[in-house]
């Protein structure tokens, strides 16, 4: 029997920090908290780069540039 697809919402958390070499470098985080605070996104990503725990080909992450909530609806074809 074939799935029935259903409307749905999803929501995930983007941390955008800035690198080293000057660009910018996206982190989506699925099924976040629905209480993320400005300042509990922005505390976490400090720890990420303090802690250097990512490099990417745009370079290590060097600070932050914002934190934001997407959100999007998926409706299946009828």
């Amino acid at each position: 029997m074939a799935e029935v697809l259903k409307a749905s919402r999803e929501k995930k958390l983007e941390l955008i920090f800035a690198t080293a070499g000057g660009q910018k470098k996206t982190i989506a985080i699925a099924q976040p908290k629905e209480d993320v605070t400005k300042e509990a996104a922005e505390a976490a990503m400090q720890k990420v780069v303090d802690a250097g725990v990512f490099t990417t080909a745009k370079g290590d992450l060097a600070g932050i540039v914002g934190a934001r909530m997407r959100t999007t609806d998926l409706e299946p074809l009828a």
